[in-house]
């Protein structure tokens, strides 16, 4: 199984030789759709991404440009962006009526570092997603998981969550060191 790559951005080829190893190690251990996100303006972008080994499967496609405001894998991104770039965003992007419920969850995702959806993007599915921070404060991208809810409940999700914190961590650290 190969990891497909964006080569449109050169500034992520270290984030995307870094993180491939570890997407791979997940996709082999859990067997769900692996993808690597970064904010690109107003917009969210997959950088790589690794299809489910089960026949059905809820995935992104390489390159795809994702709602900034659905989704684990762009409210990751969302919930890290500094404050300004974060409220620029809210306030030129959706309804004011919406605004406060989701500052509300973005507080919590990024308190508690990551975010779980269900159904946002599509439905009966499932996206868990950490952030990949830089000196453990500025977002660099964003590592998820995603696949159908009747697979990924109740124990799993936690431990999904642990499994891509610490992806997440070990891809900083080789960005640091590299």
């Amino acid at each position: 199984m190969s990891v497909i790559r964006d080569h449109s951005y050169d500034s992520f080829d270290d984030l995307i030789e870094m993180a491939t190893p570890i997407m791979q190690e997940i996709n082999e251990e859990i067997g769900e759709s692996v993808n690597l996100t970064v904010v690109r303006g107003s917009k969210v972008k997959v950088l790589a991404h690794l299809e489910s080994r089960h026949n059905l499967k809820y995935s992104y496609v390489e390159g795809q440009i994702l709602d900034i405001f659905k989704g684990a894998s762009s409210k990751i991104l969302l919930a890290h962006l500094p404050a300004e770039h974060q409220q620029f965003l809210m306030e030129t992007g959706m309804a004011a009526d919406h605004r406060k419920s989701l500052e509300n969850e973005l507080g919590q995702i990024k308190a508690n570092g990551y975010a779980v959806t269900s159904s946002e993007v599509d439905e009966n599915a499932i996206g868990i997603s950490t952030p990949i921070l830089r000196s453990g404060k500025y977002i660099i991208g964003g590592l998820s998981i995603a696949g159908p809810i009747f697979r990924i409940k109740g124990d799993k999700i936690e431990s999904y969550v642990e499994r891509l914190k610490e992806a997440a961590f070990d891809i900083s650290l080789m960005l640091e060191d590299n």
